[in-house]
């Protein structure tokens, strides 16, 4: 599982890994935990810049993205859900766009071979698949205790394991609880340097890209957290006169 690619923001090289990864599996149960699109067009406060952002490439981008993973789940994130958050815009035009875009991603994820009951919604803290002893979901939560308080919100006696992305970081915790869960916040595909929004914040330098494996039954889980060895560019020396 993996999620977080981002359509064009995407790190081809990370990408490339996950997928040698996905395809050397034998009979997998496949999940994006979303995000698979950017939409930065149909951002809630967009500014003059993003509004101009290519919905199509976008789009069209993400889906191939999930085309070559081939999923048996796709749960969706908050920026997927962004075109449905424009459904009954007033505006005529803009509300015909989002269907139409809706339409575009749901056809093609169902034309993947996706149940209608794995491809989940995005709905927030709602928004959980169970598979086996674990809860996936995109995540809801930013911060940096943001893995411990998804593992105190969603452990039981029956979920001892969380998976999310969202914050674009890997970190595992443990909550402190009678019944003891484990989340894992499995990274991104993103290309940080991509994702200009975030260019001044001093988290984003912790982002990773990653994707988890393993095996699974109804009450036993056993993953494992392959990490991504991103080149990360020098920083620039002055030239002397």
């Amino acid at each position: 599982m993996l999620g977080c690619s981002h359509a064009e923001h995407i790190n081809q090289e990370a990408w490339d890994w996950a997928m040698k990864i996905r395809h050397s599996l034998k009979n997998p149960f496949v999940v994006h935990l979303g995000d698979y699109t950017d939409t930065t067009a149909f951002m809630g406060n967009a500014g003059h810049n993003a509004l101009g952002s290519p919905i199509g490439p976008d789009i069209e981008k993400g889906l191939a993205h999930l085309t070559e993973m081939e999923p048996s789940a796709v749960i969706n994130g908050n920026h997927d859900q962004r075109p449905y958050d424009f459904l009954d815009h007033p505006d005529a035009k803009i509300a015909y766009a989002a269907k139409q875009v809706v339409a575009m991603m749901e056809n093609h994820i169902a034309g993947l071979g996706v149940k209608a009951e794995n491809h989940i919604m995005y709905e927030g803290i709602q928004s959980i698949l169970r598979l086996g002893p674990a809860a996936l979901t995109h995540g809801t939560i930013y911060g940096q205790n943001a893995v411990v308080k998804m593992a105190e919100m969603y452990g039981t006696e029956f979920v001892r394991f969380v998976f999310f992305v969202h914050t674009h970081v890997c970190k595992i915790a443990t909550s402190a609880t009678y019944f003891p869960c484990t989340a894992f916040n499995i990274g991104s595909m993103i290309m940080p340097k991509e994702a200009k929004y975030a260019g001044r914040r001093p988290n984003t330098f912790a982002w990773q890209n990653a994707c988890v494996s393993g095996e699974y039954c109804e009450d036993r889980l056993e993953p494992v957290l392959h990490l991504f060895d991103r080149k990360v560019e020098p920083m620039q020396r002055a030239v002397g006169q």
